[in-house]
């Protein structure tokens, strides 16, 4: 009984490591140059820079280990969403203007 209950906790403990090791990706160490703009990556956002000290800040909404996603709601009257493709090496921007609807985007390479 004793052999049993101590085989149960050490798979416990085994099945807890493998979580927090697979769910725990750290993503503070990306930092990219997409067109005229640095983008950086941590935990909860990616920050688009650009030279004269404006910073677009997208609250990580979805990350893979090929992408992250984010969005902002500006106070400008329009939403932003944000996907970085880490693979592809790419920043894709979409805005929608909150009263009319109207909707565009960008897309730079970053390296």
């Amino acid at each position: 009984m004793l052999e049993l209950w101590n085989m149960k906790k050490i798979l416990g403990i085994i099945f807890a490591g493998l979580l927090i090791s697979c769910s725990s990706e750290n993503y503070s160490e990306i930092n990219l140059k997409c067109g005229n703009a640095n983008v950086r990556v941590d935990n909860n956002y990616i920050y688009e820079s650009f030279g004269g000290g404006a910073v677009n800040k997208y609250k990580i909404s979805n990350r893979t280990s090929s992408y992250v996603a984010g969005n902002l709601k500006g106070s400008s009257g329009f939403n932003y969403d944000a996907t970085l493709d880490l693979n592809m090496r790419v920043l894709k921007v979409n805005k929608k203007d909150r009263k009319t609807g109207i909707s565009g985007g960008y897309t730079k390479n970053c390296n």
